[in-house]
């Protein structure tokens, strides 16, 4: 019996081996690339922003028969003379007004509010800005927007938070494109002083008002391709440019096959420093990436996947980019 266990069990064993050697390693799990799911993940990208702003904003209510000023949170002051309003039809206005204003100096507002900082060229084109201060100021009545009148401007003051760039000049929003989407025109006859601790100008327009420049480099520019990843389309996933070392965030514009491209005559200079952040709506979930990268000649660079994360998040992790 002792010899037939021994046996036993030594074959057992040698069982126990040889299946144990034929089973198979387990195959690496590739990352799976979180997609957008129904029709109505561009319907959530566009009210995503929408939102964003809206929660941005800060509402006073003045007499309209006065001369008021508001302070934006911020550090920017708006001085408005008495009498400076009218109805869109021309009709003058009496009584309280709302006043709502969004400040945005930082690149993680810029991103949320979707104010990318690119304007219209003369020529036709569009190219990137330098930002001194994105403003929104809207001024209505029961609901109603209403504008400035003919003869009056807004005084405005805007903090500099460092030495005062003296090539700042003012430009208007061109919200053309819809309202989500927002496009800067200079402002012909614009100018704007810097004081020791931020700018000033006049302004003679309501809604988005932007205290900017051209963004100029010496370099050699070329076109630039940002591939998104599998499942999202422009609709779906929105892409931004940061500019490193510099308050500027712009966007490509020209979409085809699953790939965001620059184009002529804007294009990137070789050599300079960037990140592209890419975001989306998910099942309600904001979900992003940033891929930092330096401009090569015709480079194509493929975008990191994007991963659930917050509004808050989101925005300090672009805050802390270079």
């Amino acid at each position: 019996m002792k010899n037939f266990t021994t046996t036993l069990s030594v074959s057992a064993l040698a069982v126990i081996l040889a299946f144990a050697s034929c089973k198979k390693e387990p195959e690496p799990v590739e990352p799976v690339t979180p997609t957008p799911s129904g029709p109505s993940a561009e319907a959530q990208l566009k009210a995503y922003f929408l939102t964003n702003r809206e929660n941005m904003k800060q509402s006073f209510t003045k007499d309209a028969s006065t001369a008021f000023m508001i302070s934006g949170t911020k550090g920017t002051t708006l001085n408005f003379t008495a009498n400076s309003f009218e109805t869109q039809s021309g009709a003058a206005v009496t009584g309280n007004v709302n006043i709502d204003l969004i400040e945005i100096f930082d690149k993680g507002d810029m991103v949320l509010a979707n104010a990318q900082t690119m304007a219209n060229t003369f020529g036709g084109g569009i190219e990137p800005l330098i930002s001194g201060g994105e403003l929104f100021v809207e001024v209505s009545q029961n609901g109603s927007p209403l504008r400035l009148k003919n003869s009056k401007q807004i005084y405005i003051n805007v903090p500099s938070f460092g030495v005062p760039d003296p090539a700042m000049g003012l430009f208007y929003g061109d919200e053309s494109r819809g309202s989500d989407t927002l496009v800067w025109d200079q402002a012909d006859s614009a100018r704007v002083q810097g004081t020791t601790s931020g700018y000033m100008f006049f302004s003679d327009s309501l809604r988005w008002i932007n205290c900017d420049y051209f963004y100029s480099n010496p370099n050699p520019k070329t076109n630039v391709t940002a591939v998104l990843p599998s499942g999202f389309t422009n609709k779906t996933c929105k892409l931004y440019i940061s500019f490193d070392g510099m308050k500027s965030v712009t966007s490509f514009y020209k979409y085809a096959n699953g790939k965001y491209m620059s184009f002529s005559p804007y294009k990137l200079p070789i050599g300079l420093a960037v990140n592209f952040i890419a975001v989306a709506k998910i099942n309600g979930t904001t979900h992003a990436s940033i891929t930092p990268s330096t401009i090569t000649n015709n480079i194509e660079v493929t975008l990191n996947t994007l991963s659930a994360t917050t509004d808050a998040q989101l925005k300090t992790d672009i805050n802390n980019l270079p």
